[in-house]
């Protein structure tokens, strides 16, 4: 009987089977980084404002993996989740970066892009809510107070 070229060959089977296992392992590790920006945004867009933070601050270390798209994404849903949970600082900060990296890329769907100018109009009008509430400076805030 005769044997196929590549079967005499060391170890070539070994590599022909092995090509299944990791463009299987390469589309569950695209689908795991798809997964949790998507599983955030979900969470976001239900109002489960606390989970969609925690799920994405617990994969930050793996921010500068994501691709463009997926990086504007998860900074927009990170700061839209920190603006509901009473934190404009961090918002402002994840916001701001989602809001460079959608202008450099422009890879948001239109809903993430409405979501994303929305957080950042909120941002606008509480910072000149604040504006309006704090003295102008010592000088008349002391001269309101003289009688």
């Amino acid at each position: 009987m005769r044997q196929r070229a590549h079967e005499l060959r060391p170890g070539a089977g070994a590599r022909r089977s092995g090509l299944p296992l990791a463009l299987a392992l390469v589309a569950t590790l695209g689908g795991c980084t798809y997964s949790f920006v998507h599983r955030a945004e979900r969470a976001y867009d239900e109002g489960r404002y606390l989970d969609a933070a925690e799920r994405l601050a617990s994969h930050e270390s793996e921010l500068i993996e994501l691709r463009p798209g997926r990086r504007t994404a998860y900074t927009t849903y990170r700061g839209l989740s920190l603006l509901r949970l009473g934190d404009p600082e961090g918002a402002r900060r994840w916001l701001g970066q989602a809001a460079a990296l959608d202008k450099k890329h422009g890879m948001l769907a239109p809903k993430q892009r409405a979501d994303l100018r929305a957080g950042i109009a909120e941002l606008a009008r509480l910072d000149g809510a604040r504006r309006d509430r704090a003295p102008q400076d010592s000088a008349s805030t002391a001269a309101r107070a003289e009688p």
